[in-house]
């Protein structure tokens, strides 16, 4: 049974390439939640996501139509998390194993925020290390 995925997206278009690789090899719908504030943005992403390939709705805007898709699990970038009959799940990218000290780094800075989610994926054993 293939899962049902939703990729977050946010504002910030660069986190998207955390995501990409696995879009590509594992395609869900997306969740823009800020589409009505930053509407250049999501053109961008309709554009990218919906206006190639004719797939009208594969952008979700609000919790309704989230609530109706049903997903097995949300896919997040930042430190947003939303309840739900869902997994949550962080895709960091790779502060936490730069050279700063801990307490310059996003990812340490907000360590209490990751106990939030379901599951954290990272990019290695370094990383897992880091974070363990």
């Amino acid at each position: 049974m293939k899962m049902k995925l939703v990729y977050c997206l946010n504002r910030n278009i660069s986190h998207l390439s955390y995501l990409i690789n696995i879009v590509n090899i594992y395609p869900g719908r997306f969740l823009f939640l800020d589409s009505h504030l930053h509407n250049e943005i999501y053109r961008y992403y309709q554009e990218r996501f919906e206006g190639k390939e004719g797939k009208e709705g594969q952008i979700l805007t609000n919790l309704t139509d989230l609530k109706k898709y049903n997903p097995d699990a949300l896919l997040w970038t930042d430190f947003h998390y939303l309840s739900g009959n869902w997994l949550n799940v962080f895709i960091g990218h790779g502060d936490l194993i730069s050279q700063r000290p801990d307490t310059t780094r996003y990812t340490y800075i907000n360590r209490e925020k990751l106990m939030r989610y379901d599951i954290i994926l990272v990019a290695g054993q370094v990383q897992l290390d880091k974070y363990i």
